[in-house]
């Protein structure tokens, strides 16, 4: 289900994205490309535990990679509208599915235990 999600979450979020002209619309769509990807080289990574150091060093590049693109993609964006004041147009398809990945990625959260604030393992950090 969650590889599913994902990739409902980025063709969802890139095209709201491009109909809103937001780059942070569409690169949390390409953030979840990445997911998605970077999860499908695990299953990839884990088919062979022979080759399981050369994959998991490939693995790395790649989602390196990825990120490094979008982080340049982004970059170029923002600098673009800063220099030619461009704003986005409003969208209540973005708003709707920013509201739509909060209650997810939520509930995603809680299923595998990871609701706390201190992350998945219940750590609460110090208490008084």
């Amino acid at each position: 289900m969650s590889i599913g999600w994902t990739g409902l979450e980025s063709i969802v979020g890139i095209i709201a994205g491009v109909l809103a002209g937001s780059v942070a619309l569409i690169s949390f769509g390409i953030d979840s490309v990445i997911e998605v990807a970077s999860s499908l080289v695990l299953v990839w990574r884990l088919r062979d535990a022979s080759a399981s150091e050369d994959r998991e060093e490939f693995a790395h590049r790649l989602v390196g990679v990825c990120f490094l693109t979008l982080a340049v993609y982004v970059s170029f964006e923002a600098l673009k509208d800063l220099l030619t004041r461009s704003l986005p147009r409003v969208t209540y398809l973005g708003i709707i599915y920013a509201a739509a990945c909060v209650v997810v990625i939520h509930r995603r959260r809680s299923d595998f235990g990871e609701d706390s604030p201190g992350g998945h393992d219940g750590n609460r950090g110090p208490q008084p």
